[in-house]
C-alpha cells in the first residue's frame, strides 16, 4: 500500500491513482473503505466523485467525473459485493482510501508523513517560512500553511460557500462542487453555476468578498463564442493571469485593484497592457 509509484499491472488487487502517463505522483490505493481504519497509516478514508453512471440515472459529466467503458452500476446490488457506489449531486461517488494532504484530519505526525507534513491542531500541514512557502489558498502562519479562509474545517454539512474550506461534496450542497483549483492547492467549494451573468457582480460571491468571474474577453472569450457571460468556477485575477479563491499577489504587477491584494493598483493602463504597482 506504500507503493508511491504504481504503473499498470503492478497494483495486483489495488487501484493505480494517477493523473496518466508520467505523474511522479501516482499511488497504488484501496477502494471502497469504510473508515479510516480500513486504510494503513498515512491514508484516510475519503469519498471521491466516480465517473461510473448509476443505471438508469444521468450518464455524469465527463469533465467533472472522469470517463469510464464499464457498464453501469447499481448501488443496491453492488453494495453486497463490498462496493460504495451512491449518487452524489454531479457524479458518481465511492470511497477511497486517499493519502492525506494538507488539511486532511489527524491526530499525530504520524497520519502526515507519507506527504511529508506535520499535525497541526488536527489538520496536516506544510512547513513554511513565508507565504511563497505554501500552494495557493495557504498563508504561513507559525510556521505551517494554513488556508487563507481561516479554517481547514468545512462548513455545516452542505452549508460551504464559494470558496469555503471542503473535505467532501457533502461539505458544499448541491450548488457548489468541491475541488481544487491546481493539484495540491486549497480544496474547496467551487462555482458550477453556468449561470447568465453581465459581471464578476452576478456571480457568486466567496468568502474573501470576490466574486467568481464572468466569463469575457479577460480570457480571451468573445461574444458569441460558448461560455461567453457565464459564470466560473472562482474568482479570476488579471495580473497573475489565474483563477483562484483568493489574492496571491503581493507583488508589483497589478492592471486592476482587485489583483492587488490590498485592493489599490496604482499607475496601471489595463489597454496599452502597462502593469502598475500594488499598494499596501
Amino acid at each position: 500500500m506504500a507503493d508511491t509509484d504504481c504503473k499498470t499491472g503492478t497494483c495486483n488487487a489495488l487501484t493505480c491513482l494517477t493523473a496518466g502517463p508520467g505523474d511522479a505522483d501516482a499511488y497504488c490505493t484501496l477502494e471502497d473503505c469504510h473508515a479510516d481504519t480500513d486504510c494503513p497509516g498515512g491514508y484516510w478514508c475519503d469519498t471521491v466523485r466516480d465517473p461510473h453512471q448509476i443505471c438508469g440515472k444521468p450518464k455524469p459529466d465527463a469533465t467533472t467525473c472522469g470517463t469510464t467503458t464499464d457498464p453501469c452500476v447499481d448501488p443496491s446490488k453492488d453494495a453486497t459485493n463490498g462496493t460504495t457506489y451512491e449518487p452524489g449531486p454531479y457524479c458518481t461517488e465511492r470511497n477511497e482510501c486517499r493519502l492525506r494532504s494538507q488539511c486532511d484530519a489527524c491526530t499525530s505526525d504520524l497520519d502526515c508523513s507519507v506527504a511529508g507534513q506535520h499535525c497541526v491542531n488536527g489538520n496536516c500541514a506544510a512547513g513554511c517560512n513565508t507565504d511563497g512557502d505554501c500552494v495557493n489558498g495557504y498563508e504561513c502562519t507559525s510556521g505551517a500553511c494554513v488556508p487563507r479562509s481561516g479554517s481547514c474545517a468545512p462548513a455545516a454539512a452542505g452549508g460551504g460557500k464559494l470558496c469555503d474550506s471542503c473535505r467532501t461534496q457533502a461539505d458544499c450542497g448541491t450548488d457548489l462542487l468541491c475541488g481544487e483549483l491546481e493539484p495540491g492547492g486549497l480544496r474547496a467549494c467551487l462555482s458550477q453555476s453556468n449561470a447568465s451573468c453581465n459581471s464578476d457582480a452576478d456571480c457568486p460571491k466567496a468568502v474573501s468578498g470576490l466574486h467568481a468571474m464572468c466569463i469575457d474577453e479577460r480570457i480571451e472569450v468573445s461574444a458569441g463564442q460558448p461560455g461567453y457571460h457565464t459564470c466560473y468556477i472562482a474568482p479570476f485575477f488579471t495580473a497573475n493571469d489565474s483563477f483562484d479563491c483568493f489574492c496571491q499577489n503581493k507583488g508589483s504587477a497589478c492592471y486592476l485593484n482587485t489583483d492587488c491584494c490590498g485592493g489599490s493598483c496604482f499607475g496601471a493602463n489595463a489597454a496599452a497592457q502597462t502593469p502598475g504597482t500594488c499598494l499596501k
